[in-house]
């Protein structure tokens, strides 16, 4: 059986907006998730759910050269 692991992930917030890209220490907030989630030896795959918005295209396009 393969485990995947689903991270939620949108820039248009209204209250923190493009919170996932903050970075912290030089990286990306989205970057350290995925980093820690990726040592998990129990998670097979992760996957980045996101939607079609425009907005969200620099989180798309960081999470694509991880």
């Amino acid at each position: 059986m393969k485990t995947v692991a689903i991270v939620q992930a949108r820039m248009g917030s209204v209250r923190f907006p493009n919170k996932v890209m903050r970075p912290i220490c030089g990286t990306p907030m989205i970057g350290l998730l995925l980093q820690r989630l990726s040592g998990a030896r129990r998670v097979d795959q992760i996957v980045l759910a996101t939607s079609a918005d425009p907005r969200n295209d620099p989180l798309d396009d960081y999470v694509r050269t991880l």
